[in-house]
């Protein structure tokens, strides 16, 4: 409902007619590429346990199911309303990415270890769900003899026991995985303030507001 109520705005905005057929244009295109990664994404998790899938197909994913929806998308459409030029829509297109990508990896890590009460969702849903995330990848990688084969037997059942979501929780800490994932979200924040320090042109204060939500999307805890 909400996706046709946007197009309805757009209709309605007083915009010349080919900004408004821009945007209209690049609504559809990004939100056929959202259901199609949505749906990618429920695939992988019905998939067997054992499976860990390319991590460039995973940033991918994370690319179309989080990122361009909900950053590149509403930047770009932004930046057509208010008649930009393609240069800084393109560096807008990617500072998306690159917010959402960060966005995505973070709400991995909730998802494990975040506080229900603040998060509004329960706590190892991703693992209960068997989401073929980054982290699930390296750790099912780094894992080995007993430890693995635990790992398999919890991953993507709906029935978890505390113990067992405690072991995985513990083995994300303990193999490294969990600070390897810190330190991506942080690469992705550089790529960002390179982004950033592109808009030249921009108002001072524009561009602070961004800056905003590059540090809420690393620190967010909900």
């Amino acid at each position: 409902i909400a996706f046709f109520a946007a197009f309805e705005q757009i209709a309605a905005a007083a915009l010349p007619a080919e900004r408004s057929l821009c945007i209209v244009s690049l609504l559809a295109r990004e939100l056929q590429l959202t259901g199609a990664a949505q749906m990618q994404d429920v695939a992988w998790g019905a998939a067997p346990p054992g499976r860990a899938e390319d991590e460039a197909a995973i940033i991918d994913l994370y690319r179309h199911k989080t990122a361009r929806y909900s950053f590149s998308l509403p930047l770009s459409a932004g930046a057509l309303a208010a008649g930009r030029g393609e240069t800084e829509i393109s560096i807008l297109d990617r500072l998306g990415e690159h917010l959402g990508i960060i966005f995505q990896i973070k709400d991995d890590d909730l998802g494990l270890f975040g506080d229900e009460a603040v998060t509004g969702k329960p706590v190892g849903s991703d693992v209960r769900e068997g989401k073929k995330t980054i982290m699930y990848g390296r750790l099912a990688r780094r894992l080995e003899g007993a430890e693995r084969d635990r790992f398999f037997r919890v991953f993507g059942q709906t029935e978890i026991h505390a113990d067992d979501l405690s072991f995985v929780r513990d083995a994300v800490v303990r193999t490294g995985v969990r600070e390897e994932m810190n330190a991506l979200a942080d690469a992705y924040a550089a790529d960002c303030k390179k982004d950033l320090a592109l808009l030249s042109g921009a108002r001072a204060d524009r561009v602070a507001l961004l800056e905003q939500l590059l540090a809420y999307s690393l620190l967010r805890q909900f």
